[in-house]
């Protein structure tokens, strides 16, 4: 009996110190690498043939967008609050990179993806917890991220928001909510017409896009692409701040080993599946900026 009441009090403190540190950089660290990666993106779009046939102008990027929002911060599924939300493509964007670590237990079991593991690709690390205070899920970053089903803010998702978006109709009555009963998405937001149907699906997109540039940046930090639960601390990502990634972005330090991976470095454009490989083979100490990657994606 006092061995279990050890492994139980034991329990309760990994569980709060893996929510509090195992969620990779802090989430207006992530809000900052998904905002200055969105300027990057705007600051260099010009140059593109398919932007100069379709712009992305001043009043596409100040329309609001009504989608579904989160109003909460907790550690659990059941702290979890979502609501209705008005906000412009970057603010989606942007907003998506602090919402994809909420709530914190439940997101920082998906955020690891170790390439290299001679067991498993997701975390297995502090198994003591596995099964007692919390359910395994045995999903890796990198799978969550890109297309798994039960992530309704994927990429692969977004792109179906997206697709959904190009489809509204206009001549006929916008159908009823279609998000699912995810707890994520589990709101009703009955569009009052097809400007606002589609708009509805582009906030999703945007947000999806937004989450799944959260997950790219998570493989920027070391922990994160190694077995690594790291439930009492972690010195990097607990001493990286917005105003880093501002600095960093400003005047980049790249190594020469990923710029041919990065098309905002006159690298070759990646697909997304292959971004979330590039950067695990360097060593610990390589520094590798998130915001270059997440403009590198091959649309």
């Amino acid at each position: 009996m006092k061995n279990k009441l050890i492994i139980w009090a034991l329990s309760l403190v990994m569980l709060f110190a893996l929510a509090q540190n195992a969620a990779a950089w802090n989430q207006g660290t992530h809000r900052q690498i998904n905002y200055e990666a969105v300027q990057l993106f705007l600051s260099q779009m010009e140059e593109k043939e398919k932007y100069q046939l379709g712009p992305i102008t001043r009043e596409l990027l100040s329309e609001p967008y009504r989608g579904i929002a989160v109003s909460s911060s907790g550690l659990l599924i059941k702290d979890y609050q979502i609501e209705a939300g008005s906000y412009t493509m970057p603010q989606w964007i942007t907003l998506g990179g602090d919402w994809a670590d909420e709530p914190h237990v439940y997101s920082s079991l998906r955020h690891f993806y170790d390439l290299f593991s001679r067991v498993k690709p997701y975390l297995t690390d502090q198994w003591l917890l596995h099964g007692v205070i919390y359910a395994s899920p045995g999903i890796d970053a990198k799978t969550w991220g890109l297309d798994h089903p039960d992530n309704p803010f994927s990429f692969k998702q977004g792109l179906t928001y997206y697709k959904l978006a190009m489809e509204v109709r206009e001549d006929v009555p916008p159908p009823g909510d279609p998000m699912s009963v995810h707890f994520k998405t589990n709101l009703i937001l009955d569009p009052v017409d097809p400007a606002d149907q589609r708009g509805y699906f582009l906030a999703m997109a945007y947000r999806a896009l937004g989450e799944t540039m959260h997950m790219l940046g998570d493989m920027t930090q070391p922990a994160h692409v190694r077995n690594d639960a790291h439930p009492l601390d972690e010195p990097i990502e607990s001493r990286v701040f917005s105003e880093h990634v501002r600095n960093a972005t400003a005047d980049p330090l790249l190594d020469p080993r990923i710029t041919p991976f990065l098309a905002s470095a006159w690298g070759g454009l990646q697909w997304p599946e292959q971004l979330f490989d590039q950067s695990l083979p360097l060593p610990i100490d390589t520094f590798i900026l998130p915001t270059q990657f997440m403009t590198s994606r091959h649309w």
